[in-house]
């Protein structure tokens, strides 16, 4: 029905010697309308998975709680429901504020207290991603479960999401969250059920379920790749811009006189075809090689352009071979009691 209402509507209902405001309803609704079809492309391979596996019994795992300004009782609500998870674990605060007082209630909680080092002094910060990185190279869990200040864990989140790591190709398991102090007549859908139901199984059948930022676990080995690569790319990039500056300074030395300029010819169409031989393959190894345990979605298939008006879901993007997806457990939890602060179950 919508396809032939907006063939009739391009066809036959546009006045095309006045055309306003006919025209900006049009593209509101084929836009409507093709958003709707890419939305059932995703939910045509939507996977409904069941209970994990039993999570492997020497699996270690860091909680992570990421602050920076939140009050203290709120991060510590947060921080004393994670240490109280079940599962072997450990539990750490990441204060970007470098608070005392925080750092005298984590240690009277028997709970972790991370700031950052001296080596962030006059470099850039990159906020909460930059509050991670600095907990990585101080922190040794295999696993991470990362929350926000205002995200109280359920007791079984981490046996209910752990088991689904024994698959080595796994990179992430991302829960979903929902809202104490939001009732479930609520109007406005605060609780997400879409996207954290329908949306990511969708995503997650296409091999395409992606990280949130919060409650999830993440695979610590899937991280560090992530970062050796995008060092490596890093580190070409300078080496080109030097070979880049050296072949204009050799050019420039060429179209001189003298013996000195031959020679400058010469060692400039060196360095030119030394740029492009290495910067070639570079990119196929990447796209050959990649990095499988930390891509979220399959290679050779690209995600569909789903949600774009709702979640602001941009183009989709394609990835290296021999990846695998993150996954959306299913279970219920029973909720928490404060009312301030948001609860993530699995």
């Amino acid at each position: 029905m919508s396809s032939l209402r907006t063939s009739a509507r391009t066809s036959g209902s546009v006045d095309r010697e006045n055309p306003s405001p006919p025209p900006p309803l049009v593209l509101a609704e084929t836009y409507a309308l093709v958003d709707a079809y890419l939305f059932g492309l995703c939910m045509w391979r939507v996977r409904r998975r069941g209970a994990a596996p039993p999570p492997a019994p020497d699996a270690t795992v860091d909680i992570f709680v990421t602050t920076y300004n939140e009050p203290v009782e709120m991060v510590m609500a947060t921080a004393t429901a994670a240490r109280d998870a079940r599962f072997p674990h450990e539990t750490w605060i990441l204060d970007d504020g470098s608070r005392p007082e925080l750092a005298a209630a984590a240690a009277a909680a028997g709970v972790g207290y991370l700031t950052r080092s001296d080596d962030w002094v006059d470099r850039p910060r990159h906020a909460k991603a930059g509050n991670l990185n600095n907990a990585l190279f101080r922190t040794t869990g295999e696993f991470l479960l990362v929350l926000d200040a205002d995200q109280v864990p359920d007791p079984a989140i981490i046996e209910h999401t752990l088991g689904w790591f024994t698959d080595p190709a796994v990179a992430l398991v991302q829960s979903p969250q929902w809202f104490t102090n939001v009732t479930g007549s609520d109007p406005l859908g605060s609780q997400a059920p879409l996207f954290y139901g329908p949306i990511q199984q969708g995503k997650d059948g296409w091999e395409s379920a992606f990280f949130c930022g919060s409650n999830a676990l993440l695979r610590r080995e899937a991280l560090m790749q992530l970062g050796i690569v995008g060092y490596v790319r890093a580190v070409e990039a300078a080496v080109d811009d030097t070979l880049r500056a050296a072949s204009r300074l050799l050019r420039r030395a060429a179209r001189g006189r003298g013996p000195d300029a031959a020679v400058a010819a010469g060692v400039a169409g060196a360095v030119t075809r030394r740029r492009w031989t290495r910067s070639w393959p570079s990119g196929v190894g990447w796209w050959r090689c990649g990095c499988p345990k930390s891509s979220t979605s399959r290679g050779g298939e690209k995600q569909p352009r789903t949600n774009g008006v709702s979640w602001g879901r941009g183009p989709g993007r394609w990835w290296p071979r021999r990846s695998r997806g993150a996954i959306r457990p299913t279970g219920s939890f029973q909720r928490k009691s404060n009312d301030s602060l948001r609860s993530c179950r699995s």
